[in-house]
């Protein structure tokens, strides 16, 4: 009986380690499992924020020409503005050049016509 009763007890011991080491071996199993879930999850998110980066710069790449190509048009859009204030101007000046060679002219006939009053006369009338 004492030799069965050691026995039992050998059995429980190596059933115990037995299942000590299996319980170990699923464990380091999990782990691995667990680590490796870990890497793609962290490879994912990192090839994602690399992603959302790109299209950040392609984002930021996109207003700078969006930036850039509103002050061009603001830019030409002055020079047009520049061009017909210089354009109104050249016809003002065009325009008052006229006028006062046309009040001169009329000027020098009213002074031929005799005194500004039309008659045709030499006299003046009055």
């Amino acid at each position: 009986m004492a030799m069965e009763a050691v026995a039992v007890v050998a059995a429980t011991i190596a059933a115990t380690a037995i299942a000590a080491v299996a319980a170990g071996k699923e464990e380091k199993e999990r782990k691995k499992k667990r680590e490796k879930r870990g890497k793609k999850r962290r490879r994912l998110l990192r090839l994602a924020t690399a992603a959302g980066r790109e299209e950040g710069e392609e984002e930021m790449q996109g207003r700078k020409k969006r930036l850039w190509l509103r002050w061009w048009q603001m830019q030409l859009e002055e020079k047009r503005m520049r061009g017909r204030r210089a354009g109104e101007e050249e016809e003002a000046t065009a325009a008052a050049v006229a006028a006062a060679a046309a009040e001169k002219k009329e000027r020098e006939d009213e002074e031929r016509m005799g005194l500004g009053y039309g008659c045709g006369c030499s006299w003046p009338s009055g």
